[in-house]
């Protein structure tokens, strides 16, 4: 009885780490994933506000409408969403790693500086 008892535990210990395993993972590659988007939106609010500045100049000089310059403004409020969305998930998934390895203070630290 003792014996298998001790096989339950080693299983379900076994079990746990595999667990654990996945978790991290899965978390660094979120992580990866989430630095790639976040190196690129800010490139895209460039392009917005760049085009953003063109509609208006277009507009100001009577050569379109105004509805191209809304739109200009849609698209820019847009990117910095995207841009603002992608740091946050760059912070979500360090924060997944970290619960991974069972201490998230070293994230809470950094998080509140």
């Amino acid at each position: 009885m003792q014996s298998a008892n001790i096989r339950a535990g080693r299983a379900q210990y076994q079990v746990m780490t595999t667990r654990l395993e996945a978790q991290f993972n899965t978390a660094v590659a979120t992580l990866t994933g989430a630095r790639r988007v976040a190196a690129s939106t800010p490139v895209e609010v460039s392009a917005a506000r760049v085009a953003l500045q063109q509609a208006t100049a277009r507009y100001q000089s009577g050569l379109s409408p105004i509805d191209e310059v809304a739109q200009a403004q849609r698209l820019l409020v847009q990117a910095q969403i995207d841009d603002s969305l992608a740091r946050l998930n760059v912070w979500r998934a360090r924060l997944q790693i970290e619960a991974a390895r069972g201490n998230i203070q070293p994230f809470l630290a950094e998080a509140g500086q």
